[in-house]
């Protein structure tokens, strides 16, 4: 199968000049695989997601530039949201700098919170995106109709961690 594969150091969404986005719906995605990491990449311009993670399980999101500016001055590409999980357990999404998506730097959930203009939800499934770790990543000018929503998790995200403490605790690490 394709479990335990590495994507790293690509761009992906984006040309290699930095400057235009290349029309993919979802920059990866990763349906019912296991242990995939994903690191080093640029993942930007993605009409939807820039990483999609949907099933599967134990998979490592770690130093991309995700929806950012690149270093070259040229301005963001963003996604529509950087990082989402739908249904998937066990995942580590650290450090990553995550800007500029037009909804939300982390999604973590089987559907759309309500608030997020023109998207619909995904059809009711049990609470499945569960002990996700995000911990120590930029998140940052997300606008979901500027209310900049870096991370979002909806009533299917259970037990999972925001800075490696339990979320109803605190928010650590993250900016």
């Amino acid at each position: 199968g394709s479990d335990k594969v590495k994507i790293n150091n690509n761009y992906i969404g984006v040309n290699t000049s930095l400057d235009g986005d290349l029309g993919n719906l979802q920059g990866i995605y990763l349906l019912g695989v296991n242990g995939v990491e994903v690191s080093g990449n640029t993942i930007s311009g993605n009409d939807d997601s820039g990483t999609l993670v949907d099933g599967g399980a134990s998979h490592k999101i770690h130093d991309n530039q995700i929806g950012t500016a690149p270093a070259n001055g040229n301005p963001a590409i963003p996604n529509q949201t950087g990082i989402t999980i739908y249904s998937s357990s066990n995942n580590q999404i650290y450090p990553n700098k995550i800007s500029n998506n037009t909804t939300f730097g982390v999604l973590l959930g089987n559907s759309i919170p309500s608030f997020a203009n023109g998207r619909r939800p995904r059809p009711a499934a049990p609470p499945r995106a569960l002990t996700t770790t995000v911990e120590g990543n930029e998140v940052y000018l997300n606008d979901i109709q500027n209310n900049q929503i870096g991370i979002a998790l909806s009533e299917s995200a259970k037990n999972n961690f925001i800075g490696r403490v339990p979320l109803n605790l605190e928010f650590q690490g993250n900016r």
